[in-house]
């Protein structure tokens, strides 16, 4: 449910506090530094008037072209106050950043220093079907709707190794 920005505001204090005093806490931060990755090593590679042109106040952000990952980020970014600034980069993402933005998602190869993951795009990645079906219970087969052609070598590798034995 959506609230107006101004209510929720005053409430983030205390809504931190909560998460600081939890059991869990040290492995709820945990989450949090892998999620987020700003270190002030990549910070030191920019410095702050870089970060401000390529940045945009939350509150003045524009609509994605993909009105999902908009409406997913402002769900986290209406917390903060509108005078923040961020760089919002919807899609997958199949770089390195060299200035810090928020993302849904990152290459896993590399150190990313740069990218903080935000949940965007929810609906398409985290529907979960009441299942009462055991999983042990289940058929031990998989459906595959990748894309794959001669330039991605890993998902032909993939496919070639572990789903056309089966078939032949």
């Amino acid at each position: 449910m959506f609230f107006p920005k101004y209510l929720l505001r005053p409430f983030l204090n205390n809504k931190l506090e909560k998460i600081r005093r939890r059991e869990d806490y040290e492995y709820l931060m945990s989450r949090v530094n892998y999620y987020c990755r700003i270190e002030t090593e990549s910070s030191e590679k920019y410095n702050n008037e870089q970060w401000l042109h390529a940045s945009i106040e939350i509150g003045k952000q524009p609509m994605t072209g993909q009105k999902v990952f908009y409406y997913d980020s402002m769900k986290y970014a209406r917390w903060f106050s509108d005078t923040y600034h961020w760089i919002l980069l919807p899609g997958d993402i199949y770089r390195d950043e060299p200035l810090p933005c928020v993302a849904k998602s990152r290459l896993l190869q590399t150190k990313n220093t740069n990218i903080t993951l935000l949940n965007m795009d929810y609906v398409r990645h985290f529907i979960f079907i009441k299942d009462r079906i055991p999983f042990s219970l289940k058929k031990d087969k998989v459906i595959f709707r990748g894309g794959i052609s001669r330039r991605n070598s890993q998902r032909l590798y993939f496919v070639k190794n572990f789903f056309l034995p089966s078939f032949i």
